[in-house]
C-alpha cells in the first residue's frame, strides 16, 4: 500500500517536473515591439450638423483626447523554429480610445451616437484588417467638454513579423462632407 502511494507520488512529481519544464520553455520572452498608432488629423475630430456647416447648426464636435495600445503576441499559438527562434503568428491589440464631445446649439439630450475606426496596415500603409465601432457619446453641458472611453480589439496574423512592422490607424468615421469640413479647418 506505502509503495503504492510512492509509486502515485512519484508519478504526480514527474508529471509536475515535465510540466515545469515545458511551462519553462513557453516563459520565453516572446515582447516584442507593438505597433504605431496614428490619428490622422482629418479624422481626428467630427462636427455634427442639424443643416448647413454653420455653428448655429452644430449638435455636436468630438475630438480624440488619448489613445493607448495594449498589445499581446498570440505567444499560446506559437511554434519553434528550425534554428531555435520563436515564430508567433497571431497579435492581439487592445486599443483605447479617449473622445471628448461637446453639444452644440442643436444638441438633443446629453447623448449622441457616431462611429470610429480602426485599421491595421504595413508599414506602406497598404490595409490589412479594418472595422468599425459604434459610438455613444457623452455630451457636455454648457459648452464643457465630457469625455467617453471606448475599447476596440483587433487580431491580426504577424505573417512571421513583429509588430513594429505594423501601424494601427484610428479615427472617426466621416462623411466625405465631415472630412471636407476638416481639411478646411486644418488649411486655416
Amino acid at each position: 500500500m506505502a509503495l503504492a502511494f510512492l509509486a502515485g507520488r512519484a508519478r504526480r512529481v514527474l508529471a509536475a517536473a515535465v510540466l515545469s519544464a515545458f511551462a519553462y520553455g513557453c516563459t520565453e520572452d516572446l515582447k516584442g515591439p507593438c505597433p504605431f498608432v496614428r490619428i490622422p488629423s482629418t479624422l481626428a475630430t467630427v462636427t455634427k450638423f442639424d443643416g448647413p456647416a454653420d455653428p448655429k447648426n452644430v449638435v455636436y464636435q468630438a475630438r480624440i483626447a488619448d489613445v493607448a495600445l495594449q498589445c499581446t503576441y498570440a505567444e499560446q499559438r506559437s511554434a519553434q523554429l528550425p534554428r531555435g527562434g520563436v515564430a508567433v503568428d497571431e497579435m492581439e491589440v487592445l486599443l483605447k480610445v479617449k473622445i471628448a464631445a461637446t453639444g452644440g446649439p442643436k444638441a438633443r439630450g446629453n447623448a449622441a451616437e457616431g462611429r470610429f475606426f480602426v485599421a491595421v496596415t504595413d508599414l506602406r500603409e497598404v490595409i490589412l484588417d479594418r472595422a468599425e465601432f459604434p459610438l455613444r457619446l457623452n455630451l457636455g453641458q454648457g459648452n464643457r467638454a465630457a469625455t467617453t472611453d471606448e475599447e476596440a480589439y483587433m487580431l491580426f496574423r504577424l505573417q512571421g513579423k513583429t509588430g513594429a512592422a505594423f501601424r494601427i490607424f484610428t479615427g472617426f468615421q466621416l462623411s466625405p462632407e465631415e472630412t471636407a469640413y476638416n481639411r478646411k479647418l486644418l488649411a486655416n
